[in-house]
């Protein structure tokens, strides 16, 4: 082991790897299952709150993001076609 590192260092090292590389493979696979989202008609995308646009714009999204979170901050945004209001507090 070098001078200075303790056990738990090269673990936490490792750890810190494995998490990224699980978040890499977790965007991938969003960004599969956004293309297939892209494939549908618009009037599908508008039932589930969301519109072409925002689609494809989560798309342009740099390889290392999950798009996935920008069609989610989005789609809270709004509320589902014919919801309701949330009540004043």
């Amino acid at each position: 082991m070098a001078p200075g590192l303790t056990i738990a260092q090269p673990f936490g090292i490792l750890a810190w790897a494995l998490h990224g590389t699980a978040k890499l493979l977790e965007a991938r696979r969003n960004r599969r299952a956004i293309r297939r989202l892209a494939a549908c008609e618009d009037r599908m995308l508008k039932d589930i709150g969301l519109s072409r646009s925002q689609v494809m714009g989560a798309l342009e999204a740099r390889y290392d993001e999950d798009p996935s979170r920008l069609l989610q901050q989005w789609r809270w945004r709004r509320p589902l076609p014919g919801a309701e209001p949330p009540h004043p507090r």
